[in-house]
């Protein structure tokens, strides 16, 4: 993920007759996955089996040490907007009682052929893992941070490996996909018990200036609570 505050970039939705301009995220509510070193490892066989059967993806490989899973984005272009969203980080643990639990990662999936990603596994973790999220934006939304909940995608709990959006393309070209044949080389692959993740706090981190080789900047660090 890259940041976009400053460079003016906004996408167009049209809705009825008038159009409505939003910008592009920049920043993120995530929890860490990279500080695991289990998970690192997993991903890390999983990027390597991808390139062995297709080498032209190096590009798209993600930097193992930024995983983690997004619990909601949006943009700000202000102070106010970040302390709000802090705001609703600490609202959201604390209103909603979300505790310290445990997730498992273990599966291989894609989105379109765009991105290839772990899954997170079905089971209590993955519940608690959706009902953080979604008190997460709802937070956000009653701040105006982000616009209404119910209006968001659904929430599809993931660890993202490689991504195609972070390759040079051109229009002759067009966008490149993850042969279904290096996606299916990679099922498997992971680790078929399964990764345990334990998830002990929420994060409130900035899209732009990450380090290769190092998680991104975190704003805010809210502890989930604990038994």
């Amino acid at each position: 993920m890259t940041a976009v505050q400053g460079k003016n970039e906004k996408a167009q939705m049209s809705s009825g007759p008038q159009a409505v301009r939003t910008q592009r995220p920049n920043y993120f509510v995530a929890v860490q996955v990279s500080h695991v070193p289990e998970a690192c490892t997993a991903i890390k066989r999983v990027q390597s089996t991808l390139l062995e059967n297709e080498p032209d993806l190096k590009q798209a490989i993600v930097d193992v040490e930024s995983a983690h899973i997004t619990l909601g984005v949006f943009h700000s272009g202000s102070e106010s907007t970040i302390e709000s969203a802090k705001e609703a980080l600490r609202a959201a643990v604390q209103e909603n009682a979300l505790r310290q639990t445990v997730i498992s990662l273990a599966g291989i999936s894609t989105f379109r052929n765009e991105v290839l990603y772990i899954d997170v596994a079905d089971g209590e973790g993955k519940e608690n893992l959706s009902h953080m999220a979604f008190s997460v934006r709802e937070q956000l939304e009653k701040r105006g941070v982000v616009e209404s909940a119910a209006k968001m995608l659904a929430f599809v709990p993931h660890v993202t490996i490689a991504k195609t959006s972070k390759m040079k393309w051109t229009r002759k070209r067009g966008r490149t996909k993850i042969p279904t044949s290096a996606y299916e080389a990679c099922v498997g692959v992971d680790d078929e018990g399964g990764v345990v993740v334990p998830m002990v706090e929420i994060q409130l981190c900035a899209m732009s200036n990450r380090a290769e080789g190092h998680y991104y900047s975190v704003e805010e660090t809210v502890p989930l609570i604990s038994d």
